[in-house]
């Protein structure tokens, strides 16, 4: 006999972007992969996961640190992607 889970999955409020942007990167490396991200849409965690994964792919070596900070009175988020010098 197997063992069923059953999961109840409350998702919060839905938060949209206000603001996002890439410092430390060559504009057009980067404004292909952050197109789809656009000031307004809602803020999907995995689709940031994505683009940092495909900046550190076009830049070797160094590390890109995702900056997020929400604001729940607005229900909105400022995202930006520093991508670091190398060491």
């Amino acid at each position: 006999a197997g063992l069923v889970v059953t999961v109840t999955v409350i998702e919060g409020p839905s938060y949209r972007i206000d603001r996002f942007t890439v410092t430390g990167a060559d504009e057009s490396v980067y404004r292909p992969l952050v197109a789809p991200v656009q000031s307004g849409a809602v803020f999907d965690r995995s689709a940031i996961v994505g683009i940092v994964e495909a900046l550190r792919a076009r830049h070797p070596g160094r590390e890109v640190e995702p900056r997020i900070e929400r604001d729940p009175a607005t229900a909105t988020v400022d995202v930006e992607l520093v991508v670091l010098p190398a060491d």
